[in-house]
């Protein structure tokens, strides 16, 4: 699709993301008519209860709980708010070759199946990912220590909502290993961006009396094989059928070098590394593995985007235009079943 005329008609032009945002309001229709309701069907809450609520969350957000509908206009709003950012971070950082909507148009219709259409942790965790990619990418560009402590101060906000996202701190540092900028200055920038958000948390909770509640935040979170997953019929299929394009785009990009330069190449390599790392916790079943789903989406907008964009065989034609009519019936078919 490289330099055709498909890929240039998907631009981030004017028309192209109208006709998104109209088909995102349309996919969230029950957040404005919720007599008509339809929610996210992989993790169901009355099926799939939470494990873990992180006390962070709580304080900052429990007060919108009692607020339905505003819940799902933020949430919605959100959705389109990160899709326009994956839309300038390939702007940015062209870890692209073309000037492209898909990365966004993959996330943000994987997310309006996938993601009960409400606010929740998830959809913090999801923003909070969006802005840990910037300033890796802008550290790797700017060599600056700030983007480092942002990085840091990001990761570990994501540990206060959810603990095992402090594991991201392992494939953050193998990107800026590779980009060549992990040296004293900015791993001490890391390292005190990392610092700050725990301690005063940890603050906080101690002037608050109330210090039992963040140590049983960790010591619960850091569990596995603790989050129990309902899937239907149409789940499994759905989620097979992203599972095989995903493994393709990803096994494309490994032994495929004529589409990147060196550094696109380190950009695609640090998603892909997220997006495994996302996974692996999730398929290991964490108590909060159902947070975990909107910033894995994220990602995987990502890397569908990137390999729908730079790859014109006749298959990924019929695999394009599969996963749009696969995804259809996804949302469709509950409907009457």
């Amino acid at each position: 699709m490289r330099g055709n005329r498909f890929t240039e008609s998907l631009d981030p032009n004017e028309k192209n993301i109208t006709f998104s945002l109209i088909a995102v309001f349309a996919l969230w229709y029950d957040v404005f008519f919720p007599q008509v309701t339809y929610m996210g069907r992989l993790f169901q809450a009355e099926s799939s209860p939470l494990t873990i609520d992180s006390p962070l969350y709580t304080i900052l957000f429990g007060w919108l709980q009692s607020w339905n509908f505003a819940l799902g206009v933020i949430a919605l709003l959100m959705l389109i708010g990160v899709g326009g950012l994956a839309i300038r971070f390939n702007g940015n950082f062209a870890y692209i070759k073309v000037r492209t909507i898909l990365p966004a148009v993959f996330f943000c219709v994987i997310g309006s199946i996938l993601f009960s259409h409400t606010f929740t942790l998830g959809t913090v965790l999801m923003v909070l990912l969006m802005g840990l990619l910037y300033a890796n990418f802008y550290l790797a560009e700017t060599f600056n220590p700030i983007c480092a402590f942002n990085g840091g101060m990001l990761i570990a906000t994501m540990t206060l909502l959810s603990p095992w996202c402090v594991l991201l701190c392992i494939p953050t540092l193998i990107f800026y290993y590779s980009t060549s900028v992990l040296n004293a200055r900015t791993f001490l920038g890391a390292l005190f961006g990392f610092i700050v958000p725990l301690l005063y948390a940890t603050l906080y909770f101690v002037v608050t009396n109330d210090i039992e509640t963040l140590t049983n935040y960790f010591i619960e979170g850091f569990k596995f094989f603790v989050f129990k997953y309902d899937l239907d019929d149409i789940e499994m299929c759905y989620l097979a059928f992203l599972g095989g394009t995903t493994a393709w785009a990803i096994g494309n990009f490994l032994v495929d070098n004529t589409h990147d330069n060196i550094k696109s190449r380190k950009q695609n390599t640090h998603i892909i590394n997220l997006f495994l790392w996302m996974l692996a916790l999730m398929i290991i079943a964490v108590p909060d593995a159902k947070n975990l789903l909107h910033p894995l989406t994220l990602l995987w907008g990502l890397l569908l985007g990137r390999f729908f964009s730079v790859n014109s065989s006749k298959l990924s034609y019929i695999l394009f235009f599969a996963f749009f009519g696969v995804s259809l019936l996804t949302y469709v078919l509950p409907h009457f079943l």
